[in-house]
């Protein structure tokens, strides 16, 4: 398992424990507002999963397709459960449930990292993924920007993260971004 499947695995584990309702489309924009979070302060994705236009928000599409075809790496398996339900609206759901014993390894994270994990599951421990949907869905998200120029199933770009906010500089974290794609395709982020 590489260092930012750690990172992910260990995020899972961390938002499932620390707010309520976290079941997979809370999930995935737990992780999104992470990943675009780091981006807009450091240049680089956490988990270095692709985010995709989705009718409910942006998925990490990897993520996405391991549970859906029940395809999880084999610690994310050992870590948790995965199981389907119906919900009151007869919509099919996922809910992440911890295996008995598994503990949160967070020595992984940088201190940034922890920071805007535990900011971030304080900021949206009651909301609900419908909340949450409605939040990446507001006008100049990157999500919505997406939408707007690309339309359903396109990527949506991590630059998009940058604003008047961001720490970094647009060619900085162009360069990151781009280290961090060469490295995943050589199996090594």
């Amino acid at each position: 398992m590489n260092l930012a499947e750690k990172k992910t695995l260990n995020a899972i584990l961390y938002f499932v424990e620390k707010t309520n309702y976290c079941y997979k489309t809370k999930l995935f924009k737990l992780l999104y507002f992470w990943d675009f979070l780091n981006i807009k302060h450091h240049g680089e994705s956490i988990t270095g999963y692709t985010y995709v236009t989705f009718p409910k928000g942006p998925v990490p599409v990897e993520l996405y397709n391991q549970i859906t075809h029940e395809e999880l790496p084999e610690e994310f398996r050992k870590s948790f459960s995965i199981v389907e339900y119906v919900d009151d609206d007869d919509k099919k759901s996922f809910r992440i449930i911890p295996k008995k014993g598994v503990k949160i390894d967070l020595e992984w994270l940088s201190k940034s990292e922890m920071e805007s994990l535990e900011q971030i599951a304080y900021t949206y421990i009651d909301s609900s993924a419908t909340q949450m949907s409605e939040l990446t869905h507001l006008k100049n998200t990157p999500w919505s920007r997406t939408m707007e120029k690309l339309g359903l199933g396109k990527t949506i770009d991590y630059l998009l993260a940058l604003d008047d906010q961001a720490t970094i500089s647009r060619e900085e974290a162009e360069e990151r971004i781009t280290l961090q794609k060469e490295l995943k395709s050589y199996g090594r982020a």
